[in-house]
C-alpha cells in the first residue's frame, strides 16, 4: 500500500507549483484541485499519511523481516554443517590457482623464448624509466 501511495505523493516542485497557484481553482483538473485543497488545509498531509501507513504496516514488516532472517540463518547453518560451502570455496580456489598457474607459465614461456620477437599480447618496449607497457 505504501509503494502505491508514494507514487501519487507530489514531489517538492509539484507541491510548490500547486501551492503557488493563484488562479481560478475551478479551472484546475480534479487531481490538481484535490491536491490544492489538501495541501492548503494540511501542508504536511502526505508526510502524515506516510507516517500513519508506516505505523500501520510496521508489525507485519518486522514479522516478514524476522522470517527472512530465520530462513537465512537456517541456510547458513545448513551450509556449515554439510560442508557444501567449504567444498564450493575449495573448488573456486583450485580453479583460480589453476588459471593463475597457466597464465604465469604462458607468460614466462613467451618472455623467455622471445629474445628477437615480441609476444602478441604484450609489448616489452622499454620506456625512459625502464617500465614494461602492456597492450
Amino acid at each position: 500500500m505504501s509503494i502505491s501511495f508514494n507514487r501519487i505523493t507530489p514531489s517538492k516542485e509539484e507541491t510548490t507549483t500547486i501551492l503557488d497557484f493563484e488562479g481560478d481553482i475551478t479551472k484546475l483538473a480534479d487531481a490538481e484541485s484535490f491536491l490544492y485543497r489538501i495541501l492548503r488545509a494540511v501542508p504536511s498531509a502526505f508526510t502524515r499519511i506516510s507516517i500513519m501507513l508506516f505505523k500501520f504496516n510496521y508489525n507485519s514488516e518486522v514479522s516478514d523481516l524476522n522470517n527472512s532472517l530465520r530462513t537465512l540463518e537456517t541456510a547458513c547453518k545448513e551450509l556449515k554443517t554439510r560442508g557444501l560451502l567449504v567444498k564450493l570455496l575449495e573448488a573456486v580456489l583450485k580453479a583460480g590457482n589453476t588459471i593463475g598457474s597457466k597464465f604465469q607459465t604462458r607468460f614466462r614461456r613467451e618472455v623467455d623464448s622471445s629474445s628477437h620477437h615480441q609476444p602478441s599480447w604484450i609489448s616489452l618496449a622499454r620506456s625512459g624509466n625502464n617500465t614494461l607497457k602492456l597492450n
